[in-house]
């Protein structure tokens, strides 16, 4: 996906996909079932597999602060004039992967629009208001399937306002802008790789176990070259080489917006049945014809400044080693860039920033 977007911002949830296909596996049969288990390495059992669900779902267990919290939704949404819904579906969907069911009558897509909007909205805290329209909804739609992920949190240390200036970002080696960039000294894990062509940041939020990677590329138009490279590159990797510095960090800040049909990377990933008539989608008790999916899109909205990050997906004690490496290092954010929102668990948001 990032090819596509090369010239343009991009922020996806690796997490809300995961999540999304890996309830869809739960209810899918023969070739289907064998692609999406392949795709998300997915164990056989489905005791295993709700584990796993719930695993990447887990919450902090400090979760109620506004400021720094994270909510999971997940909802089906169903057309009972297709028959009612498998019983092991309606057990599973609640006890097992906390999704919630609701009949609609997709004959009236703009009523229906509203109540998944609204849904939506509420989930994501009013940062995504309209993921589907009136439009969008066919005659012919038996189901929608929607997952969200709403992330806040304030920076373990808060960036100050004042230190906040007008600063040069290089567009590409010819152009060059001035965007809001903040300022801080402190210390951050940080490490240069030659192998990936970028040095690397990590800023810690207050939400547990929970920090933003910057993957800053060396060459001022060398992010492709380090996107193909980090597909290779394990981010925990990246993450335990990191050593604790006194560093220096000048970051733009940013908001993105963003929204894509997803069906074509998910299929140059290998995942082909669940868009034609090999899908075998089994929800209704008694289908008239087989199920498959023809939309799938993904939005996402971001937004980073000095108090933290809000993006729709107990304190992080900054640890300080006994000896810190000798020399300040200074971290001038000022051309595209990658970043990672993640926790030891999984990949919750990320993407690049190019414009402004």
């Amino acid at each position: 996906m990032s090819r596509a977007t090369k010239d343009q911002n991009l922020c996806i949830s690796p997490l809300s996909v995961q999540t999304l296909l890996t309830y869809i596996s739960t209810v899918s049969e023969g070739k289907l079932h064998d692609e999406l288990s392949r795709l998300l390495d997915l164990p056989e059992n489905q005791t295993l597999v709700a584990k796993t669900y719930q695993m990447l779902t887990q919450l902090p267990t400090e979760n109620t602060d506004a400021n720094n919290t994270i909510v999971f939704g997940n909802k089906l949404y169903f057309d009972e004039r297709y028959g009612f819904l498998k019983r092991n579906v309606l057990d599973s969907a609640q006890r097992l992967y906390a999704t919630d069911l609701e009949s609609v009558d997709f004959l009236l897509p703009s009523k229906a629009a509203d109540k998944i909007n609204s849904w939506v909205s509420d989930k994501t805290r009013h940062l995504i208001e309209n993921i589907v329209n009136a439009d969008s909804l066919k005659s012919n739609t038996m189901a929608l399937l929607v997952n969200s992920v709403y992330f806040k949190s304030e920076w373990e240390n808060k960036f100050a306002l004042y230190d906040t200036t007008m600063r040069p970002f290089f567009l590409n080696p010819r152009k060059e802008i001035q965007v809001e960039t903040m300022y801080t000294e402190d210390l951050f894990r940080y490490g240069s790789f030659e192998q990936l062509g970028a040095t690397v940041l990590e800023i810690p939020y207050k939400l547990d176990d929970f920090t933003m990677m910057i993957i800053l590329p060396k060459d001022i138009d060398g992010l492709a070259e380090v996107e193909r490279r980090l597909s290779e590159i394990s981010l925990k990797l990246i993450s335990y080489r990191l050593e604790t510095r006194e560093v220096i960090a000048k970051i733009p800040k940013f908001k993105i917006e963003f929204e894509s049909d997803i069906i074509q990377t998910l299929q140059q990933l290998g995942l082909r049945s669940l868009f034609n008539r090999d899908s075998r989608i089994n929800i209704f008790k008694h289908p008239s014809e087989p199920l498959a999916v023809d939309q799938m899109r993904h939005k996402t909205v971001i937004n980073v400044n000095e108090a933290g990050t809000e993006a729709a997906a107990t304190t992080f004690a900054k640890i300080v080693p006994l000896s810190i490496p000798v020399g300040l290092v200074r971290f001038t954010v000022d051309h595209p860039f990658i970043f990672v929102i993640r926790n030891s668990r999984a990949v919750y948001f990320m993407g690049h920033v190019v414009d402004f």
